[in-house]
């Protein structure tokens, strides 16, 4: 149900509660500001909707203001409507025992020996050649992947001041330079700077020391948690996965020795039988 909530009142451009949603003819809602910018400065009497390519005309256009009062109470309640509506116990029971494979790991990367704990070293590793690894991009994946089911892990991220978690599909390459968006095949949330709490444009507010991750395959999702605040963070939503997809972890650069501190997976208490 909370889900349901929150695809209802979301974007499906910037992926966060409509502002000042507006509707085309076809029926697809968009905030006023991403049809601007979808449309851009064209004098062009009719343009294709974002979502299904119909052609709109200007005149059937209109603001849905219903919508965005509603986008607007969800928004401020949405912490109280995640905890109650679907953070249920049992989300906290689910257990995947992750562990981090080394042989994706960036060599500026040191993976430690139980494989949970991944921090930015400060000399380059003299690392095995390997199609998988991560050339550019500071970043690590699972040793699992996962192609249907819901998963639930939690990273400690205590101390640090840039970080990156989330998900990826498993076949992307991994050389050159990496671009952590959807449109991209990563979902993924990031700090920066040890206050900007973000997934790509997006200001997620106060950092947590610890983070919950929830992945539902069938359904389509991946949200994460404030896991010590008891809040909901972010999720997205109506997500086809077309291919298995892999936990990834991105522990910073040192930030001038202020980010030593690693990214590490917790241990979880199994579901209860």
């Amino acid at each position: 149900m909370a889900q349901s909530f929150h695809e209802e009142v979301t974007c499906p451009i910037c992926l966060d509660y409509f502002n000042y949603p507006i509707s085309l003819g076809c029926g697809h809602t968009f905030c006023s500001h991403c049809i601007i910018r979808w449309v851009g400065r064209t004098e062009q009497s009719c343009f294709s909707c974002p979502e299904c390519r119909r052609i709109s005309h200007r005149r059937d256009v209109w603001p849905n203001k219903q919508l965005g009062i509603l986008a607007g109470l969800i928004k401020q309640h949405s912490p109280i409507l995640v905890r109650t509506l679907s953070m249920d116990d049992d989300v906290h029971r689910i257990t995947d025992d992750l562990t981090l494979d080394p042989d994706t790991a960036h060599p500026f990367l040191d993976v430690s020996t139980d494989r949970r704990s991944v921090r930015c070293g400060d000399v380059l590793r003299d690392a095995p050649k390997h199609p998988g690894r991560y050339d550019e991009a500071h970043l690590v994946l699972a040793s699992k992947s996962f192609s249907s089911g819901t998963h639930y892990w939690e990273v400690d991220v205590a101390g640090k001041t840039r970080w990156i978690l989330g998900i990826c599909e498993e076949s992307l390459s991994r050389k050159g330079k990496i671009s952590l968006s959807p449109r991209c095949g990563y979902w993924t949330i990031f700090l920066e700077r040890g206050n900007q709490l973000q997934t790509g444009a997006l200001d997620l507010g106060t950092p947590p020391c610890r983070v919950g991750v929830f992945l539902d395959v069938e359904n389509g999702s991946v949200s994460f948690y404030n896991v010590t605040g008891k809040s909901h963070i972010y999720s997205f939503t109506r997500v086809s996965f077309s291919e298995p997809v892999r936990p990834v972890f991105g522990p910073g650069d040192l930030d001038g020795g202020r980010n030593a501190a690693p990214l590490t997976i917790c241990p979880l208490v199994p579901r209860s039988r």
